[in-house]
């Protein structure tokens, strides 16, 4: 599903994303995942099934808003449209553009990603 939404936005800056889906993946050490997460305008996840996406909430920790299928917990995190967005897991490719096209406004992407990592640090703690 990933692949049809990234060819449906019709824009150049997601050529890149669509690269890393034809199978080329690129490892990174635990430590560089919040550069990673840094790079990125949002998170994209697509999945038919999880239990505690731990990918979504490394990225809302790092101020990345997320668009995610609603799988696992993540309506326990994420409050749509408030510090990221949560759409059914049977969602059409156009839905999933509707949204990630909302976050190219580079203030609601941030105001977005700010309320997201507010929510893991008051959710998320070592104890």
């Amino acid at each position: 599903m990933a692949k049809k939404i990234v060819a449906m936005m019709n824009d150049s800056e997601l050529a890149v994303a669509d690269y890393y889906l034809d199978g080329d993946y690129n490892y990174y050490k635990h430590g560089n995942m919040p550069a990673f997460y840094n790079s990125l305008d949002c998170l994209l996840v697509t999945s038919e099934t999880e239990a505690h996406p731990l990918v979504v909430y490394e990225a809302m920790a790092c101020e990345i808003p997320a668009v995610v299928t609603n799988v696992g917990d993540v309506s326990e995190f994420i409050i749509d449209g408030n510090n990221g967005f949560i759409l059914p897991i049977n969602a059409s490719p156009s839905e999933f553009v509707r949204v990630i096209t909302k976050l190219k406004n580079e203030e609601f992407r941030k105001q977005i990603g700010g309320e997201a990592r507010k929510t893991i640090l008051k959710m998320l703690t070592w104890e």
